[in-house]
């Protein structure tokens, strides 16, 4: 398949309509907040009971159900950015025959990506302090689709330097965005429902995305420049939805700690980051964080397969599988937070469950990447993908926990930062470790048993020396007993 103007023009007019239909759910979105806030919160919504400004200030603490609508608008530009991101990987043998470049210079670009969260974290938090959340997530997704359409240029330009432009800056405008999904969960759900949205935000929508997306990936040069086009077009769609939907926070906050927003404008970035630095129990999450993202693993998936005799195609399949296992996150979620309403250490006890099963699965990996095992390596994948994505919104929210009162912005921003320069040296020192073996065999096995050992660490840590102090739960279950207490 060619793409021809006819579906040029379609895929356009498709978009156009999604940019009304973004007006109207605006519109419709508006009005009923407004009457929310004229019936004084006696809408059908969960209701805590409590006044948040002292006898008579007559507000309270809701949860309004437009905060699946944010999360659903935050979700949509997190799924472009991230098939926009994987989008060079997932076309991998095409992009080579195109820009007649080499499979080490995708595999070093994607590493690179990585490691520019660390420069768009330090930005992300300077936008943060001065211009809010919602204007540095609409910088964000706006420069990326900008550095989308920059992309698109260089395919039809066969230029493979303006390629690097366009991804160099996709990666600085990434944590803009990334960097706010804690900072939504804290903004829109309460305290006991945090675990599912921020999984949402943080990985399930773009493991959705990614899962949809990599099976249909071009296996052909000519087709490049229609994906390429498509996904730029969706990127500025999602853009324009976020600009005219995304809503900082509702008229009243979903639960009785400091709001997220109010919390990014006082709190001191140098005290909040050297408050992570000087606890151990902080390192521990990041260490594990920096493994459960696994960032690494996927990004040397293609060379990791070609190298044994498997085609792009059996990797693509592999990323798929690895993707539609990463959606546990969403089944795991919910399921921690009706379990925290009960004690708030299960979603500590599910972390530890996972990062040993992830143990477990990478330890089996190991041992089937060799020719002929092509199905295994396929499960072993989904299960890593299953095992890790189940634990990253557990430590993402613990390390909002323990360094609470440091914004959820700050602490993703730092986890996220972590994990990308973890994800660029292990690809780095991926390379540096491969082994001499003959065609057909596993390059990278001392590295995968490097990776066994770092991920037995893990859970060592986690078992026997981490220890949870829930900050941000014990102040929001604080204030409710002392504003029960107030009007008794």
């Amino acid at each position: 398949f060619v793409a021809s103007t006819e579906d040029y023009l379609r895929a356009l007019g498709a978009g156009a309509l999604c940019v009304v239909g973004a007006v109207w759910v605006r519109h419709m979105m508006d009005r009923h907040l407004q009457s929310e806030v004229a019936l004084k919160d006696k809408a059908a919504s969960r209701n805590y009971g409590s006044n948040a400004g002292g006898e008579g200030s007559g507000v309270r603490y809701r949860e309004y159900p437009e905060r699946w609508l944010m999360l659903g608008v935050y979700s949509l530009c997190m799924m472009t950015s991230t098939v926009f991101a994987s989008e060079l990987m997932s076309s991998q043998v095409p992009a080579i025959k195109l820009f007649g470049i080499k499979p080490y210079d995708i595999v070093t670009m994607m590493s690179v990506l990585t490691f520019l969260m660390l420069p768009g974290t330090i930005l992300s938090e300077l936008l943060f302090h001065r211009i809010g959340i919602k204007n540095t997530c609409i910088v964000g997704v706006g420069v990326s689709a900008l550095a989308a359409w920059g992309c698109w240029y260089a395919v039809v330009s066969k230029s493979w330097p303006l390629e690097i432009v366009g991804l160099v800056t996709a990666g600085l405008a990434g944590p803009l965005l990334g960097n706010a999904c804690t900072a939504l969960s804290g903004s829109w759900f309460s305290i006991d429902s945090r675990n599912f949205p921020t999984a949402v935000g943080s990985g399930g929508a773009g493991a959705i995305a990614t899962a949809a997306f990599n099976p249909y990936a071009v296996t052909a040069a000519r087709q490049l420049p229609f994906e390429f086009f498509l996904i730029a077009l969706v990127t500025t769609v999602a853009f324009l939805w976020f600009v005219l939907i995304y809503r900082d926070s509702p008229p009243t906050p979903p639960s009785a700690e400091e709001p997220s927003a109010e919390r990014t404008l006082r709190v001191s970035t140098n005290e909040s980051l050297k408050a992570m630095a000087t606890d151990f129990n902080v390192i521990i999450l990041l260490f594990c964080f920096a493994l459960d993202g696994y960032g690494f693993g996927l990004i040397l998936v293609t060379s990791i397969l070609t190298d044994i005799g498997y085609g792009q195609h059996e990797a693509d399949l592999v990323i798929a599988a690895a993707s539609i296992g990463s959606l546990s996150s969403m089944v795991f979620a919910p399921v921690a937070d009706r379990l925290k309403r009960r004690d708030e250490r299960w979603p500590v006890w599910l972390m530890q469950i996972c990062q040993g099963l992830s143990f477990l699965s990478t330890l089996a990996l190991s041992l089937v990447l060799r020719p002929g095992m092509f199905y295994l390596i396929l499960f072993f994948f989904f299960l890593i993908g299953v095992t890790t994505s189940a634990a990253a919104p557990f430590l993402l929210e613990l390390i909002a926990e323990i360094t609470y009162p440091a914004p959820e912005s700050l602490s993703a921003g730092v986890a996220l930062t972590v994990f990308g320069l973890a994800t660029f040296g292990f690809v780095q020192l991926s390379q540096v470790m491969k082994d001499d073996v003959p065609k057909g065999g596993n390059a990278y096995n001392s590295f995968f048993w490097l990776q066994n050992v770092l991920f037995l660490l893990s859970v060592f840590l986690l078992t026997f020396v981490f220890k949870a102090d829930l900050k941000r739960t014990d102040c929001a279950h604080q204030a409710d007993k002392e504003e029960e207490h107030s009007l008794l």
